[in-house]
């Protein structure tokens, strides 16, 4: 306690901020364009691009959990604005309280077209935790735009019944 870790006092360069920036926006751009209507705003799990060009309509919690905490980084980015990230989180937790669920807690593979959980059925403890901390972060951080949006109040009571009716005892063994 009372030491400053040697990195808390290095300064990025102009150029290594551009860098970062740049990166973050790139990564932006995937959950932008690739959350639409069309996969019910949820993220596909992968793009592919060769040797055939082919989105994946399929997604996990883990996926979805990156891509709400991907809306908030990107309005703190300054690449969206609030109403944009009230608009996108808004769409996909509407989805993803449509999700079969077990105990609450979300399947580990959907198909993002028909929302049906893909086979074999199941839930993850990596997954669902995964989901439910980003499902945290992401309530914490829109709180910092509440000023900015009422709608932004109901989002995170949307948020709190999502991690209120989650049952994670159920991956808990007894033995």
């Amino acid at each position: 306690l009372g030491k400053t870790a040697a990195y808390e006092n290095e300064k990025l360069s102009d150029y290594s901020k551009a860098k970062l920036i740049s990166h973050a926006a790139a990564m932006w751009k995937y959950f932008d364009v690739l959350c639409g209507p069309g996969d019910n705003f949820l993220p596909p799990d992968n793009l592919q691009e060769a040797p055939v060009f082919r989105t994946a309509h399929r997604t996990s919690p883990t996926n979805i959990g990156l891509m709400l905490v991907s809306c908030l980084a990107a309005r703190d980015l300054g690449f969206i604005d609030t109403e944009e990230l009230c608009r996108k989180v808004g769409n996909t937790l509407t989805t993803v309280e449509k999700l079969e669920k077990y105990y609450g807690n979300l399947l580990n593979w959907y198909n993002t077209e028909t929302l049906k959980p893909l086979y074999p059925r199941y839930a993850s403890t990596v997954d669902s935790g995964n989901f439910l901390c980003c499902l945290v972060a992401l309530r914490q951080g829109l709180l910092e735009y509440v000023a900015q949006c009422t709608e932004i109040r109901d989002l995170v009571l949307r948020i709190t019944k999502l991690l209120c009716d989650t049952d994670i005892t159920c991956f808990f063994n007894g033995r």
